[in-house]
């Protein structure tokens, strides 16, 4: 560009870089369609954002998907609404404790809660227990359950072989000789010469004592030194062999000194008894007549029992009295008034009375 062209435009001519270069600014910018850096900065301080309201997006939450059982929605729990109280229901229970509370003395008398009121002497039961005890030693003291047993003696009067002691219930109820104790004999080498069953028709009552005096064999009071107290149930008894017969009846006969007893049975349960005490006087003692009178007298009281056939007989040589039992036309509670152990109840088993018997110094064939 020549002088005159500026003179013409009367431009000076220093200042035609300058608007050469803003010539070029903006044909640079209209070229590329661009707006300058600078020219953005100033619109946007000078020209406020006329933008319609500005959204923002919140980035949604993943959603839970519901837990199914083998692929299936089921309901495994629903809370019921609470319903209201029944004051029926706490009443009638207070009812029942009130009347609980008050029955308790009358239960407490029928039923020994034992757990809840233990014997004061029943600490004996986990002490040790010697294997023997022996006769002629004073401070023999034996037991078994709440029983204790003491002053143990022999004796032999008359024909007849005892063994007494004082026998002690440390229980808070009366005991009634229900258990099957027995007193076992042994002898030096050991060996079992005698049982003798422990019972009275007398109970003993709670923390009372008694002496007890049992029948024993002639070989029992011989050669026993030493014995033990023991429970033999019934289920251990052994069986009875008999071998007599009468007729339909399997008969076992017992003998003890002046006593005879026949039980009959039929498939081993007894059915009848024939019962016959005699005593001649050129053998007797001097028991004789007080053993007369006594027999006698039990023979009038058996007399009195329906089905029951009692006969006395004396002469100058000696006294009898037989008995006959018809046991299924006799009631259990008419025999048991005789308190006479020999006389069993009806249907009894051979092998109980054999061996109970023999427990009483019977010998039984």
């Amino acid at each position: 560009m020549d002088n005159k062209e500026v003179e013409k435009n009367n431009i000076p001519e220093n200042d035609l870089p300058k608007m050469a270069n803003d010539n070029n600014q903006a044909d640079f910018s209209s070229i590329f369609n661009v707006a300058s850096e600078e020219k953005k900065e100033k619109d946007t301080e000078s020209t406020p954002e006329t933008t319609p309201e500005q959204v923002v997006q919140i980035p949604e939450r993943p959603v839970k998907k519901k837990e199914v059982f083998n692929g299936e929605e089921k309901l495994l729990y629903e809370i019921q609404p609470e319903k209201e109280g029944n004051p029926i229901v706490p009443l009638l229970f207070f009812l029942t404790l009130i009347v609980v509370i008050a029955m308790l003395p009358l239960i407490s008398k029928k039923y020994d809660f034992k757990f809840m009121n233990p014997s004061p002497n029943a600490s004996h039961l986990n002490e040790e227990q010697p294997d023997y005890y022996y006769f002629n030693r004073s401070t023999v003291k034996a037991t078994i359950g709440d029983l204790e047993f003491t002053n143990f003696i022999k004796s032999h009067i008359y024909g007849e072989y005892r063994v007494s002691f004082t026998m002690k219930n440390n229980a808070e109820k009366t005991y009634q000789f229900d258990k099957k104790y027995y007193l076992v004999l042994y002898n030096e080498r050991e060996k079992i010469v005698h049982r003798a069953l422990i019972h009275s028709f007398e109970a003993i009552g709670a923390m009372g004592a008694k002496t007890v005096t049992l029948n024993i064999t002639k070989n029992a009071f011989e050669s026993a030194d030493r014995f033990k107290i023991e429970e033999i149930p019934v289920s251990t008894y052994p069986e009875a062999q008999i071998s007599e017969k009468e007729g339909e009846y399997e008969v076992m006969k017992c003998t003890y000194n002046t006593n005879t007893i026949k039980y009959y049975f039929i498939d081993g349960e007894l059915a009848k008894i024939y019962d016959v005490v005699r005593e001649d006087k050129i053998n007797s003692y001097q028991t004789y007549d007080n053993n007369k009178l006594m027999y006698k007298n039990y023979s009038e009281k058996y007399k009195k029992i329906n089905n029951l056939s009692s006969i006395f007989i004396e002469t100058d040589e000696y006294y009898q009295m037989v008995n006959e039992f018809d046991l299924k036309l006799i009631p259990d509670a008419s025999l048991s008034t005789l308190q006479t152990y020999r006389f069993f109840k009806y249907k009894e088993n051979k092998d109980i009375i054999s061996f109970e018997l023999e427990a009483q110094a019977y010998n039984c064939g």
